[in-house]
């Protein structure tokens, strides 16, 4: 009994995930209504040159959507950068206590109110992601399997 080309299938759903990752990002046109101002009344960080630079994010993950396997520094840091964005939004909701302002703020404004209560938990889910693709091909920064490799050396001098 054979499984097939697990590996590809594998390889394809990780590259779907990093373009998702991106039409996440997109997404924050939606939720701003086309850059407005709604999401930094809210919260400063998301102000019109924050969410531009969310939208280039975005690019970055759809460009290395088809090649991340060769490019696992990348991925390690769109990790990191989810990883921030995610204990942002936990610090923002609970140390700040914008929680309890969250049913209010989607009454008022549907969108802008269901991006603040889930974009921390969207991007926590793709900082995970990101990480396991970065160990799952992590080794061949030192193997020398990609145009990035680091060298190491074998022997001491």
């Amino acid at each position: 009994m054979t499984t097939g080309n697990r590996g590809g299938e594998h390889s394809k759903q990780i590259e779907n995930f990093f373009s998702l990752a991106a039409f996440f990002n997109f997404g924050i046109v939606i939720a701003s209504k086309g850059f407005s101002d709604n999401l930094a009344k809210v919260d400063p960080l998301f102000n019109t040159k924050e969410m531009i630079m969310i939208l280039l994010w975005g690019l970055a993950y759809l460009g290395t959507a088809r090649s991340y396997t060769h490019a696992p520094a990348i991925s390690l840091v769109f990790a990191l950068e989810k990883l921030y964005y995610g204990i942002y939004w936990v610090h923002w909701m609970l140390v700040n206590h914008h929680y309890t302002e969250i049913r209010s703020i989607i009454e008022k404004d549907f969108l802008c109110g269901f991006f603040f209560a889930s974009y921390g938990v969207v991007d926590f889910t793709f900082a995970f992601i990101f990480f396991y693709a970065a160990q799952k091909h992590f080794d061949k920064l030192f193997t020398g399997t990609t145009g990035l490799s680091i060298p190491v050396r074998s022997k001491v001098d």
